[in-house]
């Protein structure tokens, strides 16, 4: 999908269902693409906000929406040079089912999926791979270096 350059908000079509790929138009070509059950709803939202926010949506009914993605997309470029995103809002671990808080959780740079600290930490300690990856159902993205690297040195001090 990073292949094609957004430069029009109508060159991204959702699809209406999880039966149903979303489409990217190129230039001389469309892109189907199909997402997970359990990711689509958040890549969705966090592409809104990009659209929002890189394509500059100039109409009024969208001038809400547009402040808070860009106070998001500005509270996330504030964490680039921290080992992990913090998470912005509340979420159940799939791990533990605790309720992490707001900031006290990891956003996964690939992927967005919240993950509480310790079980990452539990995760990274019992793998047996040499690469971990996000352990949310059918995802297939791999954990950064940086964020594995972050964690341990969080709970070594």
């Amino acid at each position: 999908m990073f292949n094609y350059r957004l430069v029009r908000r109508n060159q991204y079509l959702f699809g209406e269902s999880v039966n149903q790929p979303d489409m990217i138009h190129g230039a001389n070509e469309i892109c189907r693409l199909w997402l997970n059950a359990n990711s689509r709803a958040r890549f969705h939202e966090v592409l809104h906000m990009c659209l929002e926010a890189f394509l500059i949506v100039k109409d009024n009914d969208n001038n809400l929406s547009l402040q808070k993605s860009k106070a998001l997309l500005n509270e996330l470029s504030t964490q680039e040079d921290k080992p992990y995103y913090l998470n912005d809002q509340a979420f159940d671990c799939i791990t533990c089912l605790d309720t992490v808080a707001s900031g006290e959780g990891i956003l996964f740079r690939n992927c967005l999926h919240p993950f509480c600290k310790p079980c990452l930490l539990r995760l990274i300690e019992t793998s047996t791979e040499p690469t971990v990856k996000c352990p949310h159902d059918n995802c297939t993205a791999f954990i950064e270096e940086r964020e594995l690297r972050g964690v341990r040195i969080e709970y070594d001090h």
